[in-house]
């Protein structure tokens, strides 16, 4: 029985090493940094290989479940503890909500899921995977938002909002008209005072495989800039977590753009059917460029979809700054 507990607790603590290994591998591989996104598995299972038994953990079996503690903290606490500094102190200027949200080609409540979003108090709603159960309801959004840009090229988003809206494009354009870069449903809003800016809505696939992935993200930075990026608001769904390495890259790569969510645990809302309580996944993302002001971020409860919303308070804080 004694060997038999060491053998369990071995095994948590060969799955937290594994996990916590990704970090630096996943520098070297897309594929292994996929895996990244478990990185807060790797705490639960060091703890679960530390908890006292009958029989005695080796002192080095100790030494390295410490050692995948600290290691994962230092990869997720900063991301966690900058989820207040992150967002700018208030602010004066043009206030503007924004909600985002995959709405899921499989939702077990696609009524529940529009209702939630009417009874929000958001200027502009932009969603990614429009075209499944929601799809018969969407009518029921313009009640709240007039302005409607639903993706008429075979994609699967919308943009809705009490703003005006131009006409949404899919994809960038070049001087020439033609289309590049990834796929992406962009239009421009205009503000009660006049102002414009573009608002984009994005969903990345997913990390595996990684090739693709990576082509999309390495396209994107060149797409938004040719919309402008200083007065630019980019959500959606970029199925990537801050600690992953492709995630860094990317923050990089899409500035002076800056991600405004901090540890915005958005998914699982829902697994195999059934609700999920505790999302460990913050894939869900928002981006506003620097005329922009984050004054608060904020997970909203589920309903339906596996993804939770996301709501963003912004605030169009810097009218000098060009706009190019």
């Amino acid at each position: 029985m004694t060997s038999g507990r060491i053998r369990w607790r071995q095994a948590c603590l060969m799955i937290a090493v594994a996990i916590v290994l990704t970090l630096p591998l996943g520098r070297l591989s897309g594929t292994i940094d996929a895996f990244t996104s478990f990185l807060p598995f790797a705490p639960l299972f060091a703890l679960a290989a530390l908890i006292p038994g009958r029989g005695k953990m080796p002192a080095l079996m100790q030494g390295v479940a410490a050692c995948v503690l600290v290691v994962t903290a230092v990869a997720i606490v900063p991301e966690v503890a900058t989820t207040g500094r992150a967002h700018a102190s208030a602010a004066s200027g043009q206030r503007l909500t924004l909600i985002t949200q995959n709405v899921g080609v499989v939702n077990s409540d696609p009524v529940g899921t529009i209702d939630a979003l009417l009874a929000s108090d958001a200027d502009i709603v932009v969603l990614q995977e429009t075209d499944g159960a929601v799809a018969p309801y969407h009518q029921r959004l313009k009640q709240r938002f007039p302005y409607y840009s639903p993706c008429r090229e075979g994609c699967s988003a919308a943009i809705y909002s009490r703003l005006p809206l131009t006409e949404a494009r899919y994809r960038a354009r070049a001087a020439d008209g033609a289309a590049f870069g990834p796929p992406l449903l962009w239009a421009t809003v205009k503000l009660e005072d006049g102002t414009q800016f573009p608002i984009v809505t994005y969903h990345q696939p997913w990390p595996l495989p990684a090739e693709r992935q990576a082509e999309w993200r390495n396209d994107l930075p060149d797409a938004l800039a040719a919309l402008g990026t200083q007065r630019l608001i980019l959500a959606g769904d970029f199925n990537l977590t801050p600690w992953s390495s492709a995630m860094g890259q990317l923050d990089s790569d899409l500035a002076p753009l800056s991600r405004g969510t901090r540890a915005a645990f958005s998914f699982p809302a829902r697994f195999a059917g059934l609700s999920w309580p505790v999302p460990f996944l913050p894939i869900d993302h928002v981006y506003t460029g620097p005329q922009w002001s984050v004054q608060n971020v904020e997970v909203l409860p589920a309903v339906g979809s596996d993804h939770h919303a996301i709501r963003a308070d912004l605030v169009f804080a810097n009218p000098t700054v060009a706009g190019g």
